[in-house]
């Protein structure tokens, strides 16, 4: 039985998370949850192991996806995550670089780049 990722989307925009949610299974990926909030992805998280997260960095509530990512990485130090925002200032992005993720996309996230590293981390997690 080979191994499949498993993709948690926490995006605050409902119109954006539902076309990626549509493009991701497309192609093939299997949509573990949606998030509006971090605390609504961490709980999901932590009942769904999601091997793969594509984080918004502005959301719903008080904490914002780079706060999220810190604690999903604690409950799953080998998760892989993906930033996906249009937030671009120099000190958001350093944040979310600090945490090691897979890649920091800008918004709007264009198809062929989103699918091409979910093909890399697809790879490298059937290879573990």
């Amino acid at each position: 039985m080979s191994k499949k990722l498993k993709i948690l989307v926490v995006e605050d925009d409902s119109t954006s998370s539902y076309i990626l949610c549509v493009y991701l299974n497309t192609l093939g990926y299997e949509i573990c949850g949606e998030a509006r909030s971090g605390e609504e992805a961490i709980n999901i998280a932590r009942n769904e192991y999601p091997n793969t997260v594509i984080m918004d960095i502005n959301l719903e509530g008080a904490m914002n996806g780079i706060e999220a990512a810190k604690k999903i990485i604690e409950i799953y130090p080998d998760i892989s995550i993906i930033f996906a925002s249009s937030n671009t200032e120099q000190n958001i992005f350093q944040r979310a670089i600090q945490l090691n993720p897979i890649t920091f996309i800008v918004k709007p996230v264009d198809p062929i780049t989103l699918k091409n590293v979910l093909k890399e981390v697809d790879k490298n997690y059937r290879s573990d």
